[in-house]
């Protein structure tokens, strides 16, 4: 789902109408997103299309040890986080890509926060029912411990290496999308395409299966 942007929680409107299906997740936006912001305890982001917050993501500092992670040649002393700690779309729009894109925004602070401050992942305490959702993303899930709330989440983490793998990979890919568009512009198959009447719908077909131009 396009047409929609992602900015920082300020004076907004349209927060009574945000439903998500729970009602902790909307009194959260409503209630209380803003004073958490104001107080520096946490800052959200919304989605908002047309006046409409599509959805919200909350994210807050935190600290993992290398226990919690199961890896190993990690320092054993508390180690910098960024923590998901709310995430939720308004149910007219869920399942239309909104909380893949605030998600992709959180991962994209995480990697913004290892450059400015330090930060060696992502985590997350998912509901039941969302964590095959970031299961997709490369989430994995830690050891509950007794500090968990509520009871039910499954703590997840997702390490920054990973992040940036995934970063590297969609750079690549985007470079190689643009070669390909280059290429499509080229002279000799804008020759082929343009200068040779008889020829050009033979021609045109087999370079744009070659080089997968549009």
């Amino acid at each position: 789902m396009g047409g929609y942007e992602i900015r920082r929680l300020e004076r907004e409107t349209g927060l009574s109408d945000f439903d998500c299906g729970e009602l902790a997740l909307n009194e959260y936006l409503r209630r209380h997103a803003q004073r958490s912001q104001a107080a520096h305890f946490a800052v959200t982001y919304v989605a908002r299309r047309a006046g409409r917050i599509l959805g919200y993501v909350t994210l807050a500092p935190s600290q993992i040890t290398a226990d919690e992670t199961g890896q190993t040649g990690k320092p054993r002393y508390p180690l910098p986080t960024l923590t998901l700690a709310r995430l939720a779309v308004d149910h007219h729009f869920q399942g239309q890509g909104v909380g893949t894109g605030l998600l992709r925004l959180s991962l994209r602070e995480a990697l913004r926060m290892a450059e400015e401050f330090g930060c060696v992942g992502v985590r997350v305490a998912a509901k039941p029912e969302a964590v095959s959702f970031y299961e997709r993303f490369g989430f994995v899930q830690l050891t509950p411990s007794a500090i968990t709330r509520p009871a039910t989440a499954a703590p997840m983490f997702l390490p920054l290496n990973q992040i940036e793998d995934a970063r590297g990979e969609a750079d690549r890919a985007a470079r190689h999308a643009h070669a390909h568009r280059a290429l499509c512009q080229t002279p000799v198959i804008r020759f082929f395409r343009y200068r040779v009447p008889e020829r050009r719908a033979d021609l045109s077909y087999s370079l744009r299966a070659r080089y997968k131009c549009s």
